[in-house]
This record gives structure tokens, sequence and C-alpha cells, in this order.
């Protein structure tokens, strides 16, 4: 999440003219989607606030087994983890990778998708910073 969230500052303060206010911006979001994220895995509420994230876990730990020669590759669980099409296949691959890497851990998944996710509003501002500066000439 570390490494994540250095990359996100690094390219916005690259990037943009207001450096402190995109990392704040940036932080601030973070810090909102972690604290939701620690509360919601805290008080065991994923099935009330994101049954989905439950369903990423369960594919995903399928394809990190899989990949880690755990799992029998032709089985409909398999087959259904493996699949490219439908909803939500690509979260399933993310969510894999991040456990291949890391091993399962759900927390560890949840907060770097928090770091994607806070990283759309410095990366929203500085899109609208420079589309707006070509067009007003500033």
């Amino acid at each position: 999440m570390f490494f994540f969230s250095g990359l996100a500052i690094a390219s916005f303060r690259h990037f943009s003219d207001d450096k402190d206010f995109v990392t704040k911006v940036f932080l601030i979001a973070l810090l909102a989607r972690l604290a939701f994220g620690i509360l919601v895995h805290y008080f065991d509420l994923r099935d009330f606030f994101g049954g989905d994230a439950l369903t990423y876990d369960h594919y995903g730990n399928r394809l990190n087994e899989i990949w880690a020669g755990n799992a029998v590759m032709d089985d409909y669980e398999s087959r259904k983890a493996m699949a490219t099409s439908g909803s939500g296949w690509g979260m399933n691959y993310f969510v894999g990778a991040i456990y291949y890497v890391l091993g399962r851990n759900i927390l560890a998944a949840q907060s770097i998708c928090a770091v994607v996710g806070a990283a759309n509003r410095p990366d929203g501002l500085c899109l609208c910073q420079e589309g707006i500066s070509k067009h007003t000439g500033r």
C-alpha cells in the first residue's frame, strides 16, 4: 500500500502545479477510504456494505491457488474464476494477483483498492486543471 501511495503522490506532484493541494486531497481521500475499510473489516460488515468483495476474495483466492498449482483447473469454480468475460472478472484477477504476491489477505486487497480509489480525486483534479489551462490560455 505504501509503495502504491508513494507512486501516486510522486505522479501527482510531478504533473501538478499545486503540489501540496493535490497531495492533501489524495491523503484525505485515502484516510477516509482506509478508515471506512477498517470499520467494515473490524465489525465484519462486508455482507452489508460490500458483498462483491467476498466474491472477489473467493475467486481471487481460487486464481491464486490455480497459479500456485494447488487447485484443480477443470472444475466449475476454477473455470468461473478463470473466465475473462462477465462482470467482475478483472477484479478477480487483480485480487488474485495481490493474493499471489502477498498471500490471502482481504484487508491488503482492500487497502490497495483504497489507494487506487483515492488516486482518482487528484488525478481528476490534474486533468481538469490541464484542460482548463489549455482552453483559457493560463
